[in-house]
């Protein structure tokens, strides 16, 4: 009896180690998926071919590419050259292990605009919810979000894991030479930097910058999406990542050259349109309205021809710019957001003291 009592005993025990060794081997491939990149997810493709971020744009691009992209998508990383608390994600990882996956491990606590931007992105839910999972962690970093964050996340996911993607990410957002204040609900750096461009269009072609002040075109309404959005949804793939190389290794100057190049392209189409609509379409290159298809691979090339440096401190131009054009719309804002508050905390104290009022009788 003691011999098959010991006998059950060390069955048991050596089937437990057994359970909690596969479970524990499960989690661990389940986890290196989930840093990895995503195009090298095992069946991330057959997912994932038609979703919106790639039906359109990706047109054979990554299949022709091959490892290459891990290889530009590294060296991206090298030139942007991340310091140690661009690495916040490793310690998020870190923590959340600490807590046995328990924060947010079914999407919990993720917002609803991160939930709809990873569904206008992916298609597979696993997939979603790890995009929707990383936009919440970023934004609880950078403490603001915009639509533009959410594309080239998504972008830099595909080739990057998530530490290297939030390293890259974390550099562009905080330094001078690439885009700081551009990912805000109210991105004035961006508003500034779009008159900026204004200035510069000014500057290189008068006539075709007349032509869309005359249309009441301003410079904020259509570099968003050059800008903010750094051409995700834009340009395809293959001339997008052309358009990358250059902006992590130029900064800020490169989104200058790039819509002066794609402005001297656009000219002749720009300069016959009769109405701001197709003005508008144009600027958004949306093939309906452009006449001739644009070269777009010229249009990068060819960015590198503009002088966006001499003569200009762009300190003293911002805010220059600033001032003529956001400084009065900013101080109206503030005002009537300041007079919201107000009115909204005279209205507690009424419905206070009217509680009062109703305890004393």
């Amino acid at each position: 009896v003691r011999y098959e009592s010991e006998r059950k005993f060390i069955s048991s025990f050596i089937h437990s180690f057994i359970q909690s060794r596969t479970a524990n081997q499960q989690q661990t491939k389940q986890h290196q998926q989930q840093q990895e990149e995503m195009l090298k997810n095992k069946g991330f493709w057959e997912l994932e071919k038609g979703c919106p971020l790639l039906v359109d744009m990706e047109q054979g691009f990554f299949e022709r590419a091959g490892e290459n992209v891990f290889e530009r998508a590294r060296r991206w990383v090298s030139v942007v050259a991340p310091t140690e608390e661009d690495f916040a994600w490793d310690e998020h990882k870190q923590s959340e292990s600490g807590n046995n996956g328990v924060e947010g491990g079914s999407g919990g606590g993720i917002t609803h605009l991160f939930k709809m931007d990873a569904q206008r992105t992916f298609s597979d839910e696993a997939t979603r919810l790890k995009l929707a999972k990383f936009l919440t962690f970023v934004k609880s970093q950078f403490g603001d979000y915009a639509q533009g964050l959410g594309f080239l996340s998504s972008v830099l996911l595909l080739v990057l894991d998530e530490s290297h993607a939030y390293a890259v990410l974390s550099a562009v957002n905080r330094r001078e030479k690439y885009v700081p204040g551009y990912w805000k609900h109210e991105a004035v750096s961006f508003a500034t930097d779009a008159y900026v461009f204004g200035w510069l269009l000014e500057r290189q072609k008068p006539a075709l910058a007349k032509k869309l002040m005359d249309n009441c075109m301003l410079p904020e309404m259509y570099t968003q999406k050059w800008f903010v959005g750094l051409c995700v949804h834009l340009l395809p793939f293959e001339q997008l990542f052309d358009f990358l190389d250059r902006f992590f290794e130029q900064g800020f100057r490169f989104l200058f050259q790039f819509a002066l190049s794609l402005m001297n392209h656009l000219e002749p189409q720009l300069m016959g349109a009769k109405d701001v609509s197709g003005i508008l379409g144009m600027l958004r290159l949306e093939k309906q309205y452009l006449k001739e298809p644009l070269d777009l691979k010229a249009v990068i090339a060819e960015s590198s021809m503009y002088d966006v440096d001499t003569g200009i401190d762009y300190t003293t131009l911002r805010k220059e710019l600033y001032d003529k054009h956001l400084r009065a719309r900013m101080e109206r804002a503030q005002a009537m957001k300041k007079q919201a508050e107000e009115e909204e905390e005279e209205e507690d104290d009424d419905f206070s003291d009217s509680e009062e009022g109703d305890d004393d009788e």
